[in-house]
């Protein structure tokens, strides 16, 4: 018989602490490093914040160096002024050549602050966009942890599954052995035989289960399932639900949250792209002429352009419009988010603190079955109680004993679920 004994630990600095699982913890790390859908969304968050640096470049000067040369035919020159006199004697080329080379810098200058904002707005784009691959590695976490001790239940189950059917096969052969000494009846061995291939068809579904969560870890950690750690020997206790979380250290409301903010910062600049613009600009060069000799000149110039909006169409305000209309739609959804997380939460928190009882009650029917199998068991051999008894003993300590194991197996679920719920499922630091 397989002894039903479950680890208890003490909760400690992170959720997964709590289960003392050093395999776990190296197929989270894993995840987190192999994972592609993590990775991606790693990604995204880098090209985000590319992009907010892109965005915020506007707000700084330009500098480019700038170079020009043209050759044209003699003869073109002045020839919107009738042409250039000729002189008798002298050497005309058949060309001529100018350039100039410059140091160019331009500036427009934030006046009112619309292109700040702008880039505030892109800033918080980014934010959402790191919140977004911590979210993503929360998600991962959860599924890595429901899958490794999903292939440990099953594991459990079979070894349960397997123990019965040598127990059974042990008391199948004591039948027949009371049948041929006319101890027993064939009908005794008969509903020892049903009972028998009964349990042992258990086992193809339960191997493919084992085979199924093993593929999924591999998949979702980048291992090969030779390469799965080894399970727990027992199915850890998971600590009670603890302290409340609020809904906002969840990264997929914080992600809510920026892009919120995003949207507030974008309706602002909206409005302030409806204002005066104003364009410093500078440059300072060397420009050159060559036709039969070679003269060349130093230049320098500074201006200033402005720019005060009269009429386009009600482009801007119509822009405000829809700008303000995404800001609100930003934080209608922020609000559902906060309401869902809240009732995700406590809905988590009320079932993993009630799957406690059922796990104590799933013990006991497993113990007290255990208990009237083996009195009717040792009865049956004294030749006090029919062979029914057993075999109907049987039947119940294997279902109590797979409902022990399910229980426990729920129990973690919920945990982990709860951890999810928070937020908190991402690991960190060193899995060793």
């Amino acid at each position: 018989m397989i002894a039903l004994v479950w680890a208890t630990v003490a909760l400690a600095g992170t959720p997964w602490d709590a289960l003392d699982d050093p395999g776990l913890r190296q197929l989270l790390s894993d995840g987190m490093e192999r994972n592609g859908d993590v990775v991606a969304s790693q990604e995204r968050a880098v090209a985000s914040r590319a992009s907010a640096w892109q965005g915020g470049s506007a707000l700084l000067p330009s500098l480019a160096l700038v170079g020009s040369t043209s050759t044209n035919p003699y003869d073109t020159l002045g020839f919107a002024f009738g042409g250039l006199p000729s002189v008798p004697g002298a050497d005309t080329p058949a060309t001529y050549t100018t350039g100039s080379g410059a140091l160019h810098a331009a500036w427009d200058v934030d006046l009112f602050g619309a292109r700040t904002t702008s880039w505030s707005a892109s800033r918080q784009d980014a934010r959402a966009a790191e919140l977004d691959s911590a979210n993503a590695q929360n998600a991962l976490a959860g599924r890595i942890g429901k899958a490794w001790y999903d292939l440990a239940a099953t594991e459990a189950r079979l070894r349960i599954v397997e123990e019965q059917v040598a127990n059974q096969e042990t008391l199948l052969e004591h039948a027949r052995l009371r049948l041929g000494v006319a101890a027993a009846t064939g009908l005794d061995v008969l509903q020892q035989e049903q009972q028998l291939a009964t349990t042992r068809s258990l086992l193809p579904s339960l191997v493919a289960a084992r085979d199924a969560f093993a593929h999924q870890l591999a998949a979702l950690t980048g291992r090969s399932t030779a390469e799965l750690p080894p399970l727990p020997a027992t199915l850890p206790e998971p600590p009670p639900s603890g302290a409340a979380v609020s809904v906002d250290d969840r990264p997929d409301v914080q992600a809510l949250q920026a892009r919120a903010d995003a949207a507030h910062r974008r309706a602002t600049a909206a409005v302030l792209s409806g204002l005066p613009t104003v364009r410093l600009t500078a440059q300072t060069g060397e420009q050159f002429r060559k036709m039969a000799d070679y003269s060349h000149q130093s230049f320098w110039n500074v201006g200033t352009s402005a720019q005060v909006p009269l009429f386009n169409g009600g482009r801007v305000h119509a822009s405000a419009r829809a700008a303000f209309a995404l800001s609100s739609a930003a934080d209608a959804q922020l609000e559902q988010a906060r309401l869902n997380a809240a009732a995700e939460l406590a809905a988590a928190r009320s079932r993993l603190d009630q799957q406690a009882a059922v796990v104590q009650a799933v013990d006991a029917q497993a113990a007290a079955a255990r208990a009237v199998l083996d009195a009717s068991i040792d009865r049956y051999l004294a030749g006090s109680t029919p062979f029914l008894s057993v075999w109907a003993a049987q039947g119940s300590t294997l279902q109590a004993e797979l409902s022990a194991v399910q229980a426990r197996r729920d129990w973690i679920s919920l945990y982990i679920d709860l951890t999810t719920a928070q937020g908190q499922a991402a690991p960190s630091g060193d899995p060793s």
